[in-house]
């Protein structure tokens, strides 16, 4: 793992240790679609079956995230925790995530 997954990942390790010391009940982690990226192939009406795979292509974000989002599914339990995945793509591509280039 590179030092800026390691630096990543431990960042969100550090908010859920946080939050469970705190006593809080809930979590919300802020995440993004492309966790659902698998080998760069576009993405169509996803939902939480849908499994993270770690990248074959050189992805540090999203492999970062796809490692945050497990630490807070997993780390935070038995406590509910929930995490948000936003689009990222915009224009006129934004039917799907996947690489695009916009106009």
């Amino acid at each position: 793992m590179s030092s800026l997954l390691k630096f990543l990942l431990a960042g969100t390790k550090n908010v859920v240790e946080a939050a469970r010391l705190a006593k809080v009940a809930r979590l919300v982690h802020i995440g993004t679609e492309a966790v659902l990226l698998h080998d760069a192939q576009p993405v169509h009406l996803a939902d939480e079956s849908v499994p993270m795979v770690l990248p074959t292509f050189h992805a540090p974000y999203t492999s970062s995230k796809i490692l945050a989002e497990r630490a807070v599914l997993v780390g935070f339990q038995p406590l509910l925790s929930v995490c948000l995945r936003y689009r990222c793509c915009m224009g006129h591509a934004a039917f799907c995530s996947a690489p695009c280039q916009l106009p």
